[in-house]
């Protein structure tokens, strides 16, 4: 039996592809978007509110939910990477699934419907495809030693060929240059799936990989994972390492705090930087250039990290902290970070992120006040947390 056709109607619509629509009209079929109009009858109006489209975090660790964060960072980040370490040598298999799950229905609750997901042996795609939220799950791979890498690229050739969720979508996260041989970055490229890669994060790891000195370089001494032969040579050397794989399928580099601002005309066409505010502000990192890289013309997206660097995973707030960092930026186009952009990033661009035909019936509604022009619900909705907001993913209430 074909699905029934209906509609919803708010004061404004924000389809994020195109302007905004007043007193407009999402009609749906089934889990997709057959249309948007403005005015004219509705199945159900939701009067004074603001469709936006479904929320999407671009970045996060949903393993680390629930881990005990400092206070304040460790003294260096090699300190930091070692508690993490530390913490999921401690883990049973089955705390780090109640970890994920405690991630996908905080997230849910934040209005998330499209997550990128950072998972050690593609764990948390179990989780997601029972659950009311879609997600590209990186498998991450890393190793120095050469027996540690291959053990790592089978383990996720073998993922790969087992996933047919139609709500996961399975990806590669060669982790890091510190933990990562440059083979297994080659190997990542040659894959038609999208690629995530933690770079440029900090100050130590441009040191390891450019000099080979520093706290970095001393932790991976001392786990006798040093000297090797095969560590990437500086933050080009990804780059280049990267370079085919941009030109077909999304390649996502998360932080990227210290990558050198001319290396914006060596990215590719499908390379978008991946912010997280709320991280990036709790080490304290140097402030990010975002408005140049905006005027570069490269794509940013936002995301929450994990839990060991972030208080929880709520995406409107990584966009609150951006807005009050960069008032000077539209709301709209805050909004375009964790929506349109994420999405393109994780592999999903003309399927989410938008309120367009042919998307999937993703939606959040947030209560307005009717006098309010759409300039100030958007400024109210990144600073203020929304008192009121509904969820409509693939075409069901969640």
């Amino acid at each position: 039996m074909d699905a029934p056709a209906w509609s919803l109607k708010a004061r404004w619509v924000l389809p994020v592809l195109t302007p905004p629509v007043e007193n407009g009209v999402i009609e749906i079929v089934g889990d997709t978007i057959v249309a948007v109009r403005q005015g004219g009858p509705a199945t159900h109006d939701l009067g004074d509110s603001i469709l936006i489209p479904g929320l999407v975090n671009a970045h996060t660790h949903l393993d680390l939910t629930g881990f005990p964060r400092p206070v304040t960072p460790p003294p260096t980040f090699a300190d930091w990477i070692t508690q993490v370490i530390q913490h999921r040598l401690r883990e049973t298999p089955e705390q780090r699934l109640m970890a994920i799950r405690k991630g996908v229905r905080q997230s849910m609750a934040h209005g998330v419907t499209l997550l990128g997901d950072i998972s050690s042996n593609g764990a948390s795609s179990q989780v997601i495809a029972s659950e009311s939220v879609a997600a590209t799950v990186y498998h991450e791979i890393l190793g120095l030693n050469l027996e540690r890498a291959n053990q790592t690229r089978s383990a996720a050739a073998n993922w790969l060929s087992s996933q047919s969720s139609a709500n996961v979508l399975p990806a590669i996260s060669p982790h890091a240059p510190y933990s990562t041989r440059r083979d297994l970055y080659a190997w990542a490229q040659s894959l038609s799936v999208p690629v995530q890669t933690h770079l440029a994060e900090s100050f130590e790891e441009i040191a390891l990989i450019t000099h080979g000195s520093g706290p970095l370089a001393k932790m991976l001494h001392d786990l006798k994972l040093l000297p090797t032969e095969n560590m990437p040579q500086g933050v080009n050397d990804v780059l280049r390492l990267l370079a085919s794989q941009s030109s077909t399928q999304p390649v996502g580099l998360v932080h990227a705090n210290y990558l050198p601002l001319e290396s914006a005309s060596s990215l590719g066409p499908n390379v978008t930087l991946i912010h997280c505010p709320r991280t990036h502000d709790w080490f304290g990192r140097e402030p990010f250039p975002l408005l140049e890289w905006i005027r570069a013309g490269i794509p940013i997206a936002l995301g929450t990290d994990g839990e060991a660097c972030n208080p929880d995973l709520d995406i409107l707030a990584e966009a609150s902290t951006l807005f009050q960092m960069h008032p000077d930026i539209p709301p709209a186009k805050i909004l375009e970070m964790c929506t349109i952009n994420g999405a393109a990033v994780l592999g999903w661009k003309g399927k989410a992120g938008a309120l367009a035909t042919g998307h999937y019936a993703d939606m959040v509604s947030v209560a307005t006040d009717s006098a309010s022009t759409l300039e100030k619900v958007l400024e109210n909705l990144l600073v203020s947390k929304p008192k009121s907001m509904k969820t409509l993913w693939r075409g069901k209430w969640r």
